[in-house]
């Protein structure tokens, strides 16, 4: 892991901060600036929450006082979320677009989290900015693979059509589906697993994107809940879970194992079912 004063530190610049931890205001940044300053950064919490008496500044408010100032606007959105369906389930969640159309001098996002392809980096912005990075000696040696590249064309013409991208991205297959779908799938493994004596109930959960990304969003979901029989753990049988081939990731609660099948594909369905059944039934053990 990495921190981004520890990044700019090592390339010479002095990070600055303003504001407090939880509050910020735009004369913060505007009583900041001397001299020496060389840009405006900031930096969106992509995965951390801060709740309660917080309030901070706009980047449509800071690219009127980088214009102000004659310095460019650096803005991080961390996770990148580019699909415009991801609005409606991450609406407090800021897009590429809407940092584009705020007019940031260079903006930075990963490649993969909400945007779904692979670990990598993007860099967008202003051309003479871009022109300076691209000659900059550390580029070669940082420069991400011709696989990543080809992974990262790949995703981008997906998105060039939405219901390509939905289908076949999994990030926005497993968060946009359709939950009436969802149910059925997770009925039907419930009366299969029930059929063959195992103990298991259909309950409504929440399900969260994880790997760094959407801090407190939880998405509706269901759960294949299943109670140990008598003289088993759940414990012991997720272990033997991890051991199956492939393996399969349980969530222990209360000593019950939870299945949650929407990062399961519907294709895999019996070929899950199948393993649950030779690990979970009683007369297995």
């Amino acid at each position: 892991s990495f921190r981004v004063p520890e990044v700019m530190s090592e390339s010479g610049a002095r990070l600055v901060e303003v504001g407090t931890t939880n509050k910020t205001h735009l004369h913060d940044y505007r009583k900041a600036i001397n001299e020496e300053s060389g840009a405006l950064l900031k930096v969106h919490r992509s995965n951390f929450l801060m709740e309660g008496f917080t309030s901070e500044v706009s980047i449509g408010d800071l690219h009127t006082l980088a214009e102000e100032s004659g310095l460019p606007l650096i803005y991080d959105l961390g996770s990148g979320s580019f699909a415009d369906s991801l609005t409606g389930v991450l609406p407090e969640e800021p897009t590429i677009k809407e940092a584009l159309d705020a007019e940031a001098d260079l903006i930075l996002f990963s490649g993969d989290k909400l945007f779904g392809g692979p670990q990598a980096g993007f860099i967008l912005g202003r051309a003479n900015l871009i022109a300076k990075i691209k000659h900059h000696p550390l580029l070669r040696p940082l420069r991400i693979d011709k696989m990543t590249l080809a992974a990262l064309e790949a995703t981008l013409l997906l998105y060039a059509d939405p219901d390509k991208a939905k289908n076949n991205i999994p990030l926005l297959k497993m968060t946009l589906i359709d939950l009436h779908e969802l149910k059925e799938r997770s009925s039907c493994l419930l009366e299969t697993l029930r059929a063959h004596g195992i103990n298991a109930v259909l309950e409504d959960s929440n399900a969260v994107l994880g790997g760094g990304s959407s801090p407190g969003v939880k998405l509706n979901s269901y759960n294949v809940v299943v109670t140990p029989a008598c003289g088993q753990s759940a414990q012991s049988l997720d272990a033997r879970l991890h051991q199956a081939n492939p393996p399969v990731i349980s969530r222990i609660v209360r000593d019950r194992l939870h299945f949650d099948l929407r990062t399961i594909k519907p294709e895999e369905d019996s070929e899950l079912s199948e393993i649950l059944i030779s690990i979970l039934q009683k007369d297995q053990i």
